[in-house]
């Protein structure tokens, strides 16, 4: 959508205010090795999902409130860690925002065997949405090449994403 890579901050108090968050665009030259995996079999549509979560959110349903604030924590030491060079770092942020979700959410035996498909060939892996789909990093070809294999497997698509200059 935004053609490139953002961060974006939904900080409660700034959305009151604003109407939006703060969209940062970030060089996707600091991104690490990315890929993409789907099963072209179970596509989902997240509308549903996240209506039931924003329900329970703005019920101020504490398990839901904290998950939200551990993911955006997340997401600001991935940016943090980008903006500095640290990228080797983000590997154990993405692994631990599927963790996180699979603790508090109930997520299903086959996106949970993707998302473990893909660690076994030693990448990271979270989701890419709400199911379906995930995303990680991978540390080299070889590591990609063994990434493919597994997921295939397992009736997955794995690809690289192209992102565009900006």
């Amino acid at each position: 959508v935004y053609n490139g890579v953002m961060y974006m901050d939904f900080d409660e108090k700034r959305i009151t205010d604003r109407g939006y968050g703060i969209y940062t665009r970030l060089d996707k030259n600091l991104l690490p090795k990315l890929y993409v995996a789907y099963d072209p079999t179970r596509a989902e549509v997240s509308g549903h999902y996240h209506r039931n979560l924003r329900v329970l959110f703005e019920q101020h349903d504490s398990k839901v409130v904290d998950a939200m604030t551990q993911f955006a924590d997340y997401a600001q030491q991935a940016y943090d860690c980008l903006v500095r060079g640290e990228s080797e770092k983000l590997p154990s942020l993405i692994n631990a925002n599927f963790d996180l979700r699979d603790r508090i959410f109930n997520v299903s035996e086959q996106n949970r065997r993707m998302v473990m498909t893909a660690r076994q060939a030693g990448a990271s892996a979270k989701f890419a949405g709400s199911g379906g789909a995930i995303v990680g990093t991978y540390e080299d070809d070889a590591m990609f090449s063994r990434l493919s294999e597994k997921l295939d497997a397992i009736g997955c698509r794995v690809f690289k994403p192209i992102i565009p200059d900006v």
